[in-house]
């Protein structure tokens, strides 16, 4: 699950970004989409998955980890 990309050059999160649109992936450079919905959280998908990019394989505690450090960010100045 991968909560970032980038949307022309810039980090973008997942909470600000909007379906059908292309975005690329920060690791490998390949297109992602934003998958979103009632019963998931949302998140970027490779529309290519490659077996070397390592954003497909994050464990959920690295996420935690990652979303708990994005609260953080998004509450400092």
């Amino acid at each position: 699950m991968q909560l970032i990309a980038l949307d022309d050059s810039q980090p973008i999160t997942a909470d600000c970004a909007y379906k059908q649109r292309d975005y690329s992936c920060p690791e490998c450079g390949e297109k992602l989409r934003l998958r979103a919905g009632s019963r998931r959280m949302r998140h970027f998908y490779h529309l290519n998955p490659e077996k070397k990019c390592s954003q497909n394989q994050k464990s959920l505690p690295h996420i935690q980890v990652q979303l708990h450090l994005q609260k953080l960010l998004k509450n400092s100045d």
